[in-house]
C-alpha cells in the first residue's frame, strides 16, 4: 500500500510538467502521451542517435523530423510516378492556390516558402501547361490573381489521391489519435518558425535593398 501515494506523486509531478509544457493540453491528451512514451519504450531500437551521445531532446526530435522528411521525399517521389507533374514543387503550387483562395502570385510563392525567381518560373511553367491562369484584379488593376483551370483542379486531385497513400503508408505504424496529438504538439513549433522565417526574410531584403 506504501507504494500508492509514490505512484500518485510521481503520476502528479508527470502531469505538471506536461501541462507547462503545453498548457492548453487535455487530460486525454496527457494520458495519450503517456502511452505513447510506454509504447516507445518497448519498441525496437531507434535510428536516432543514442541519448548519451546526444542528449538535447529538441536535437534528438530535429534529426528526427529530418530523417522523416527525407523519407517523406522519396515516397513522394515515388508517388509523383503516378502524377502528370514535373517536380513536387510545382503540386505545392497547385495546391496553395487551392487552399489561399485565387491569390497573387507572391502569396503563393511565400506560402511555400520558396526563392521568388524559383516560383514565378514554376507558376510560368504551369499556366504554360495550362493548369492555371491569370486574371487582372478587380480591386486592384495594377495586381494579377491566380486560379485553377479544370485541368488543374483535375490534377491537383490526382495529387491528393496518390500523396494521400503515400502519407498512409509513411505514417501507417501510429494510431489515428498518436497522430492528432503530434499534429497539435508540432503546430506551435511551425506557426512560431514561420514567423521567425518571414522576419528574416524581410530583414534579408531590407539589407539586399
Amino acid at each position: 500500500m506504501s507504494s500508492v501515494p509514490n505512484l500518485t506523486v510521481k503520476l502528479v509531478t508527470q502531469w505538471g510538467k506536461f501541462e507547462a509544457e503545453h498548457p492548453n493540453a487535455t487530460l486525454e491528451e496527457f494520458y495519450r502521451f503517456q502511452l505513447y512514451q510506454l509504447k516507445n519504450a518497448r519498441t525496437k531500437k531507434s535510428t536516432l542517435p543514442d541519448k548519451n551521445i546526444i542528449q538535447e531532446p529538441r536535437i534528438r526530435i530535429g534529426i528526427l523530423l529530418s530523417r522523416i522528411s527525407k523519407l517523406m521525399t522519396f515516397f513522394m517521389e515515388m508517388a509523383m510516378e503516378k502524377i502528370p507533374l514535373r517536380q513536387f514543387e510545382e503540386f505545392l503550387i497547385l495546391t496553395s492556390i487551392n487552399h489561399l483562395g485565387e491569390p497573387k502570385k507572391t502569396e503563393v510563392i511565400h506560402h511555400i516558402m520558396m526563392e521568388l525567381t524559383t516560383g514565378l518560373n514554376l507558376i510560368k511553367q504551369l499556366e504554360n501547361q495550362g493548369l492555371l491562369t491569370e486574371y487582372n484584379d478587380p480591386e486592384d488593376k495594377r495586381s494579377r490573381r491566380l486560379k485553377l483551370t479544370n485541368k488543374g483542379k483535375k490534377i491537383l486531385e490526382k495529387c491528393y489521391l496518390h500523396f494521400g497513400s503515400a502519407n498512409t503508408e509513411l505514417f501507417r505504424v501510429m494510431p489515428d489519435q498518436d497522430v492528432e496529438l503530434a499534429i497539435q504538439l508540432l503546430s506551435g513549433v511551425e506557426i512560431q518558425a514561420s514567423k521567425d522565417w518571414e522576419k528574416q526574410r524581410k530583414k534579408r531584403k531590407t539589407q539586399l535593398n
